[in-house]
């Protein structure tokens, strides 16, 4: 018989034995390899997770440093009231057209001085046709050793009213609006709103609220005010520039408001408010002549009444 445990044998053994051990070193090599691959992806991880807590600290700081009215900045840079002021007073307007926004009874200004708080409401007026429930009117305390103002602005409605009014503007700007084409260019867009507003809105001026969009859009009569901002926030919502202009205008040189608008890259004065008062004369003059006309008709009737009596 063959000696289990003769010298080939246990070479052979021996043989596999080794490779068994080289087996299994390979095997704890390759596992401590990929355990120190596993030590470096959680590493990795860890340091990602570090540098996203960082990342999103960096944006909580931004976001708690960042200017509060950026968004109305951004808004305000396509304003032309606004571009024309500094950049003290830009900051004026933006306190104080928050404060209309939100109608606050009391609004604070960063500022005691009186001339350019009255320029810049006066601006704020001119460039926001949106703020019908403005007067335009208000009324301030200083404070000069602490150089600010308190400012009490007049409001024409109350907040609840003037939620019921925004609806309403609103739904009669999408019904002008809805007639016309976006993609149109921009005299079509023009002409279109100055149609709308010499069609639908009469010229009175014992009209309520007539020096804000409230009155021409929603009540259908205004004067020049109603007319000039009215045509001011229905071309902006096309993507038109218009500005609002006040001034004098005719032979006894009366306050009035027009727009100035800017059509295919050149800027045209625009005056809705000429065109009704002038649509009117001849409304008026055409009703004189029927009535001379009926007046004439009548007097010949009686003459030859009379003649066929005789």
């Amino acid at each position: 018989m063959c000696d289990p445990f003769s010298v080939g044998d246990r070479m052979r053994r021996y043989e596999s034995c080794c490779d068994l051990r080289k087996k299994k070193k390979i095997r704890w090599g390759r596992l401590r390899i990929i355990e120190k691959k596993e030590e470096k992806k959680k590493g990795s991880g860890k340091e990602k997770s570090l540098k996203s807590r960082r990342s999103r600290k960096k944006v909580r700081m931004k976001r708690k440093n960042a200017d509060p009215d950026q968004d109305m900045t951004e808004e305000l840079a396509q304003k032309y009231y606004y571009q024309k002021l500094s950049a003290e007073e830009q900051k004026y307007y933006k306190e104080i057209l928050k404060g209309l926004e939100d109608m606050e009874t009391v609004i604070h200004v960063s500022t005691a001085d009186d001339t350019k708080l009255q320029k810049v409401f006066e601006y704020i007026m001119y460039d926001m046709p949106t703020l019908f429930w403005c007067d335009r009117s208000w009324s301030g305390s200083k404070y000069l050793s602490e150089n600010r103002t308190e400012i009490s602005p007049g409001y024409t409605c109350t907040k609840a009213e003037r939620d019921v009014r925004q609806n309403q503007v609103d739904e009669a700007v999408g019904q002008c609006l809805s007639g016309i084409d976006k993609d149109a260019d921009d005299y079509t867009k023009i002409k279109a709103v100055f149609e709308y507003l010499v069609n639908t809105v009469d010229y009175d001026k014992n009209a309520a609220d007539n020096q804000n969009v409230y009155s021409a859009l929603v009540g259908k009569r205004s004067v020049c005010a109603g007319y000039a901002r009215s045509t001011q926030l229905l071309l902006e919502k096309l993507g038109i520039q218009c500005l609002y202009v006040e001034g004098t205008a005719g032979e006894n040189n009366e306050a009035h408001a027009w727009n100035i608008v800017k059509c295919n890259g050149k800027y045209y004065q625009i005056d809705t408010t000429w065109e009704i008062r002038f649509m009117t004369r001849q409304k008026i003059q055409k009703r004189m002549r029927e009535i001379i006309l009926i007046m004439i008709t009548y007097v010949l009737q009686m003459k030859r009444c009379t003649a066929t009596i005789r």
